[in-house]
C-alpha cells in the first residue's frame, strides 16, 4: 500500500528559488527527479528507485506541462499503485 503522506517542499522549494524557477511546479530535471524520488523512497520504502522512476516518467509522458507539484506527487503515487 502506497503511504500518501504529504511531503516538505522546503528544500524543493528554496533550491528552485535559487535557479529562478517556479516553485509551484514540478520540472522533468536531474535534481527535482532525484527529490522525488527520495521522498517517496522515505514513506514507501518497499518502492525500489527504479519502479517510482518508471512511475515519474510514465506521468511526464502522460501530464502536459507545467506540472503542479503537489498535483504531480499525488499522481506519481496513484501510478505505482496501478503498477502492481
Amino acid at each position: 500500500m502506497v503511504a500518501m503522506n504529504t511531503i516538505c517542499w522546503k528544500e524543493f522549494d528554496r533550491k528552485k528559488q535559487i535557479e529562478g524557477g517556479d516553485v509551484r511546479y514540478f520540472s522533468f530535471n536531474e535534481w527535482e527527479i532525484d527529490f522525488l524520488v527520495e521522498k517517496i523512497r522515505e514513506t514507501n520504502p518497499e518502492y525500489s528507485e527504479i519502479r517510482i522512476l518508471r512511475a515519474i516518467l510514465s506521468c511526464c509522458e502522460t501530464i502536459p506541462a507545467p506540472h503542479p507539484k503537489n498535483e504531480f506527487y499525488e499522481y506519481v503515487l496513484q501510478k505505482l499503485i496501478n503498477f502492481n
